[in-house]
């Protein structure tokens, strides 16, 4: 599509505003232009409009850029086969912060690993580092979980926690396994039913945390009687970890269920599709 002049764009722009029954052609064409340069008419409008930009033009450089978000869960997906968890929150942070660059996620996590890795807790034994590490990043920096009658989509987003050092269980599940495999502690997810556990296992050491509490130990016995409390037949397969993959899978299954809650169905819709780019890549 031809490119317009800014000046023509904002001419299609308050045309489209003024008339409430505006052709559909005038907004395929608005949009086929956002689509081609979403962040230029974002900038542009962000110009002229300050905070009233309207409704319509805001939800296409939504749908755009959130568009675009699928191609990069698609690559992601082919390339990493998932396994990198690191980056796929990051795609998935985008989605609400759409201007956060990966150097600007990465620098947030190593700001927190270089207070673990100054600590030199591969060199201690699993049960004090595990401590230390709890140590700093509960009492020291604060992290938590939200109350649960307080939980909102946005808590499901890693960059949310790394900026506002709370989160939705399972970015707390998610912090340990990602600072584990930087400062190289042996983290992995388990998804008790109702809970996220994080587990360190090596040769000689097996130990459940939970993230939510802190990191409180807890024991194998305890998972099972959380599964025999809500009426579910336990099976030790519980305890067994997680992929990245399959970590990321529950996080947007989360998200589908906070959005759907929330009657907003165009998020929903687009998480759905972020889903099943990431289950169609085995």
């Amino acid at each position: 599509m031809k490119s317009l002049a800014d000046n023509d764009i904002l001419a299609l722009i308050k045309l489209i505003q003024d008339e409430e029954d505006c052709s559909p052609d005038l907004r395929d064409s608005l949009a086929g232009i956002v689509k081609n340069d979403p962040e230029r008419i974002n900038s542009l409008l962000e110009k002229n409009y300050s905070d009233n930009i309207p409704p319509f033009a805001a939800k296409m450089i939504e749908n755009s850029r959130w568009d675009t978000l699928e191609q990069l869960f698609r690559q992601f997906a082919r390339d990493t086969g998932s396994s990198e968890l690191e980056e796929g929150l990051f795609l998935l942070s985008k989605f609400i912060y759409p201007r956060l660059t990966i150097n600007e996620f990465s620098a947030e996590i190593s700001k927190v690993s270089a207070e673990l890795e100054a600590l030199r807790l591969t060199d201690a034994e699993p049960a004090m580092a595990i401590k230390a590490m709890n140590s700093v990043l509960f009492d020291k920096l604060g992290f938590h979980c939200c109350p649960p009658h307080q939980y909102t989509p946005q808590d499901s987003y890693f960059y949310t926690l790394l900026k506002n050092r709370a989160g939705m269980p399972v970015m707390l599940y998610a912090l340990f396994i990602c600072l584990g495999r930087r400062v190289g502690l042996p983290f992995a997810g388990i998804d008790v039913p109702g809970c996220f556990f994080v587990r360190y296992k090596t040769e000689t050491s097996d130990i459940i945390l939970d993230p939510c509490q802190s990191g409180k130990a807890v024991t194998p016995r305890e998972c099972r009687n959380i599964v025999v409390y809500r009426g579910l037949r336990w099976d030790p397969v519980v305890l067994e970890c997680m992929t990245p993959k399959s970590i990321l899978i529950r996080v947007i299954t989360n998200l589908i269920y906070e959005y759907n809650s929330l009657e907003d169905l165009r998020r929903a819709s687009y998480m759905r599709r972020y889903l099943t780019a990431l289950r169609e890549i085995q």
